[in-house]
């Protein structure tokens, strides 16, 4: 799993292992995830827009990862769309306010539109002052369109769209 958002990235993974988290200064946020074998890790700013601009969003990604299961009947199982596991957590998500947004930039020039890019983030969420956070979550994706799709977050990166 890897949780990106706005200049900073915080990724979390779970293995079988113990968990540990890793960042520039050491925070708990988290850990109860990291005791349960999750991998933690913050980036560039990634600690500090999450603990002061949106603390409320930690327990809440808390919450959802920590009641997470998934069977290893899932994980060998074959593929061929979303997951039950990847359903289940969409769903943990959606009951926490975190839904489907599509971000749209427009280019206009003397009021006519010239260019417009387009980005759809499967977990967006808006709190009651108007703070917005994006997550978007990867399971097992491949270096080349993971790097594609923080590249299509960019768009959502405006300090006015979403941290």
């Amino acid at each position: 799993n890897r949780l990106g958002e706005h200049r900073g990235l915080a990724l979390a993974r779970q293995s079988m292992a113990p968990g540990r988290i890793r960042s520039d200064s050491w925070t708990s946020m988290f850990e109860d995830l990291a005791a349960r074998g999750f991998q933690i890790e913050f980036h560039s700013h990634a600690t500090a827009i999450l603990s002061v601009d949106f603390p409320d969003a930690i327990g809440e990604l808390e919450a959802a990862l920590g009641a997470l299961s998934i069977p290893i009947e899932e994980i060998i199982g074959s593929g061929g769309g979303e997951t039950k596991g990847t359903q289940r957590l969409r769903r943990a998500l959606a009951e926490l306010g975190w839904h489907k947004v599509n971000f749209t930039i427009e280019k206009r020039i003397n009021g006519v539109q010239r260019e417009s890019i387009s980005h759809e983030v499967d977990h967006v969420r808006t709190f009651a002052d108007g703070r917005v956070i994006a997550l978007e979550i990867e399971w097992n994706n491949k270096d080349p369109f993971f790097d594609r799709d923080l590249e299509n977050l960019a768009p959502a990166q405006d300090p006015n769209a979403a941290a």
